[in-house]
């Protein structure tokens, strides 16, 4: 438990530990954190005998970003301890075990940390700070605490969960420039095989994306379709300057889309731009066999013959926003222009965003390319433009516009008058979204399917580390590959579990019992399911209600252990005889009993 001095409830880190026993452990890891750069809650700091203990320490979870637990014999068996852990897992908050000693998990903590990859802290500091400091800012803890904190925003803004990100990475555009991106993971609930390239607008670098509510909540809903590719064109941020002022630099970031699509791997991805200045139009027009679907988010269009006036009126906004006036904030932003919180991070993001000179030439040359520069009506992929009916810096008309020059284009209009998408209704926006892409995409195919499943276990000895979890997954994957080729199936997905599909029961049954000694031959600890049922075919995605069933049987099982259902065994010569039967059980997630076979 723990917390740097200026607002402990607002800590990045929560420390659970055994009090009395391991007290000076805690302050010790604690001060490690807090020097490089991380606030951290700690009972012993953080809470003073006046205040509420209780209330104290779950406002603390849920505002934390991880929870961080000292193992060791006194914290694995302490009430305290159990309580907070259960409490950051029901909050959905990562949870990353530091080994104190080697005492085994108990079952209930176990449970509790399953999916985490423990740290041993017992050696020297310069052993293990690194580590943690890894694992931490992988879960998205920033070494400048004041700059993420949710609770530093007022209640009016959205609230902000956390999010599965990566680290910063590097694209190369064709002509060398670097490009930094990330990749926010998909949520569990969603179909793979969909991928989001956003395309943001002003001058806003990612770096602080996760420090406003509003954006993380738009990212939260975009994930909901599929893994979510975030970039700094070049000049912004992260990425390199611009250095070629000729071209105009509209072009240029609709390379910086090609870029960091071709180093994501999103090759047929979803692609969606608020830039409003055709950023994704021009290259989804040049090209077209890169992009599944386009989304521009009020997108200007205007005629050639008023472009002049128009562009003149917009220059002269952003020279005055430039010089330090905020009139351009009420514009874009009216539902949060009186907040101090947002005005403090619109101001830091224009700062991190591109220097007073970067800023001033990048707008010169944007208001100097024509509407007509758009492509608009070059544009060939199914395209939705999203518009809010109430804006005063790109009225209406204008996006309206817009989607009648491309071809066959959806046109959804929402309420509202914040310009930005992570402003105002920020759920809107991402349920249109949500909602497009489900209709554009081919409907799945509808077919009866037997499916292998197959998902590794929590070791005996707690969670893994790092290194031995990835060379488990690697093992996994290798040894169900092998079985399912050899019995004529396919995999069609490896998110949380590696998912087959063999051409009959008797096949998925052969295969089965493959996976399951070659795991065990590896030493690799996993639970198989197999099932026949109705399941949903989209690309390399297998959904539906057999898919479900399969994952629940799995689920199930135990380590080591392969069963099959009533409509495999019903499949196979020799019927429910050919298994061992294992009685009837309620399977996670579905409703009754279902009666299940062993291998």
């Amino acid at each position: 438990m723990t917390s740097s001095a200026a607002n402990p409830v607002d800590a990045q880190v929560f420390i659970s530990y055994a009090q009395d026993e391991d007290g000076a452990q805690a302050l010790d890891v604690a001060d490690h954190l807090e020097a490089a750069g991380v606030s951290v809650w700690i009972a012993d700091r953080s809470i003073d005998g006046a205040q509420n203990y209780g209330p104290e320490v779950v406002a603390a979870i849920d505002r934390c970003r991880v929870l961080v637990v000292l193992c060791s014999a006194a914290s694995l068996h302490s009430g305290h301890v159990a309580v907070e852990v259960e409490l950051a897992f029901e909050a959905k908050r990562p949870r990353l075990p530091l080994r104190l000693d080697d005492t085994p998990f108990p079952d209930q903590i176990r449970y509790w940390l399953t999916g985490s990859n423990w740290i041993d802290v017992r050696g020297p500091a310069e052993d293990w700070v690194p580590k943690v400091m890894r694992a931490l800012e992988r879960h998205g803890v920033d070494r400048d605490a004041a700059a993420v904190t949710p609770a530093r925003h007022p209640a009016s803004a959205p609230s902000a969960p956390v999010l599965p990100i990566s680290e910063v990475d590097y694209a190369r555009a064709s002509d060398g420039t670097h490009i930094a991106y990330r990749i926010v993971e998909a949520a569990r609930s969603c179909a793979p095989g969909t991928d989001v390239v956003m395309v943001s607008g002003g001058l806003f670098p990612m770096e602080l994306f996760e420090s406003d509510p509003g954006v993380v909540r738009l990212l939260d809903g975009l994930r909901a379709i599929g893994r979510v590719v975030i970039f700094d064109r070049r000049g912004i941020g992260l990425s390199d300057p611009i250095t070629d002022w000729e071209r105009p630099v509209l072009d240029q970031w609709a390379d910086d889309v090609l870029a960091v699509s071709d180093a994501a791997g999103a090759q047929d991805a979803v692609v969606y731009a608020w830039d409003s200045y055709g950023v994704g139009s021009r290259f989804a027009a040049r090209n077209p066999d890169r992009l599944r679907l386009l989304v521009l988010q009020q997108p200007a269009m205007v005629s050639d013959d008023e472009w002049e006036s128009w562009q003149e009126e917009r220059s002269a906004i952003v020279r005055d926003n430039l010089a330090g006036e905020q009139g351009l904030l009420g514009l874009i932003a009216p539902s949060r222009v009186d907040d101090p919180s947002f005005q403090d991070w619109y101001l830091r993001a224009g700062r991190a965003g591109a220097s007073p000179r970067m800023a001033a030439q990048i707008w010169e040359s944007t208001f100097s390319s024509r509407a007509s520069d758009q492509l608009l009506d070059q544009v060939q992929a199914p395209t939705m433009v999203l518009l809010r009916r109430d804006s005063a810096y790109l009225p209406a008309d204008v996006a309206r516009a817009a989607a009648a020059a491309i071809d066959g284009s959806t046109l959804v209009e929402l309420d509202g008058a914040d310009h930005f998408p992570f402003l105002g209704d920020v759920d809107a926006v991402a349920a249109a979204i949500a909602d497009f892409v489900d209709r554009a995409l081919p409907p799945p195919r509808h077919v009866l399917a037997a499916l292998v499943r197959s998902e590794l276990v929590p070791s005996e000895e707690g969670p893994r580390s790092g290194d031995d979890d990835q060379a488990a997954v690697e093992r996994l994957e290798a040894v169900v590959a092998a079985a399912v080729q050899d019995c004529g199936g396919e995999v069609v997905t490896t998110d949380d579990a590696v998912v087959a599909i063999l051409p009959s029961a008797f096949a998925a049954v052969r295969a089965a019992r493959r996976t399951r000694d070659g795991l065990a031959a590896a030493g690799v600890r996993a639970r198989i399911g197999v099932h026949v049922g109705d399941v949903d075919r989209r690309d390399d995605s297998v959904t539906g209600p057999g898919a479900a069933v399969a994952a629940a049987a799995t689920r199930g099982a135990g380590s080591g252990e392969a069963v099959v259902t009533a409509s495999v065994a019903a499949a196979v010569p020799g019927g429910t005889a050919a298994f061992t039967s294992l009685g009837r059980r309620e399977l996670p997630g579905e409703p009754g009993e279902w009666e299940l076979f062993g291998l």
